[in-house]
């Protein structure tokens, strides 16, 4: 029954990437971080390698490298930016995007 739901999740995303591809649409973003893994990426890379893919929601500094790598090319962090804020502490948010653009540059650089 998991599986088959997953399959479901799988071919309405991709349907939507269709579609955002046909329409031309700069970005495809994709709430995929929690539900759905980087080889899903892949997968809709394979017969839509035009499709520019933008996962959000799950996205830490410790995978970025592995979604840059699966074939992203932007990253939505703001749930992993704002959680310092709740606590007062932005010098912490600044700290977490540096860390942040480090890693995607470190993950472009070597994903050449």
């Amino acid at each position: 029954m998991a599986l088959q739901r997953l399959e479901t999740l799988e071919k309405i995303v991709t349907s939507g990437v269709v579609a955002v591809v046909r329409a031309e649409s700069a970005e495809q973003a994709c709430r995929i971080a929690d539900a759905l893994a980087r080889n899903f990426v892949k997968a809709v890379k394979g017969p839509l390698p035009h499709a520019s893919l933008m996962p959000t929601g799950g996205v830490t500094p410790e995978n970025v490298v592995e979604w840059i790598h699966a074939g992203c090319v932007a990253l939505g962090v703001g749930g992993s930016l704002t959680t310092s804020a709740k606590r007062g502490d932005f010098e912490a948010i600044t700290a977490q995007a540096q860390q942040f653009v480090a890693k995607v540059r470190e993950a472009r650089a070597s994903h050449k």
